[in-house]
This record gives structure tokens, sequence and C-alpha cells, in this order.
């Protein structure tokens, strides 16, 4: 295995720690909506909508860490946009207790999520700067916020 994919699996971990509390068995409580949507990610939130609610709050709630993750890496582990491509990846990828992975479970908001990251990433392999993480730290809490 090398360091990038270590890091995933520890950065998949960590997520599911935060939203379970390590416990296996009940998952996550449900989140309470924050009331009509009204940002600019229309098509993730009308996509989100068909959602169970359980898994909507626990995407939800895995796109707001993923971010705030993303957000305190003062380290640098995800330098690259591949990198920092496969870290959302993993997350939204993780198969969840209960809910199982909702991209494979829900693809019509893996497509509106994934317009939404193209945005703020870019196509090409290159050096995450600040800007860039920047962006996809804002994305990912607009994207929480349209899940819920």
């Amino acid at each position: 295995m090398n360091a990038t994919t270590v890091r995933m699996i520890l950065a998949a971990g960590i997520v599911w720690y935060a939203l379970t509390g390590g416990k296996i068995p009940g998952g996550v409580p449900g989140v309470v909506p924050s009331g009509p949507y009204t940002g600019p990610l229309t098509e993730l939130h009308t996509a989100a909508a068909t959602m169970d609610p359980k898994d909507r709050a626990v995407l939800a709630e895995a796109m707001a860490a993923a971010g705030e993750m993303l957000a305190g890496d003062s380290l640098g582990l995800v330098s690259t946009t591949e990198e920092l491509q496969r870290y959302i990846k993993a997350v939204t990828e993780f198969d969840y207790v209960g809910i199982g992975k909702p991209t494979q479970k829900y693809p019509g908001v893996a497509k509106a999520f994934q317009a939404e990251l193209v945005k703020a990433i870019g196509t090409e392999v290159t050096q995450v700067t600040p800007a860039i993480r920047s962006a996809v730290v804002a994305a990912l809490a607009e994207s929480s916020k349209a899940t819920r």
C-alpha cells in the first residue's frame, strides 16, 4: 500500500468514527434539516430530496466532516488535485453502516455532487493551492447544507 492509500483509508476511518462515535450498531442520529434550502446548489438539493432521511443525514455529515478535515490539513497530506479527488471519493464511497455506499445507492446525487467538485477542483492534476483548498472546503460545506 502506498502512503496516499493509507491516508485515504485513515480519512475514511476518521469520518466513520466522527459519524458513529465508534459504535457499529445504531449509526448516526438523524440531522435536523436546517429549513428550506436557498443556496446555489439547487440541483444537488433536488437530487438529495429523493434520499432516505437517514442516508441524507449521514452523507451531509460526511461532507461537512470532510470539509473540516481538509481545512485542518496543516501537514499538507492532500497535496495534489488527484489526491484531493481520491480523498473525496473515499468519503463518498465509504460503506457507511446501515446505508451502504451513497454514490452507488443514489447516482443522481453523486452526479450533482461531482459537478460541483469539478468546478472547485478542475480537471487537471496540479498542486493543491490555498485557493483550490478553500474552494473545495466551501463546496463541501455547501454540499452538506444542500444535502440536508
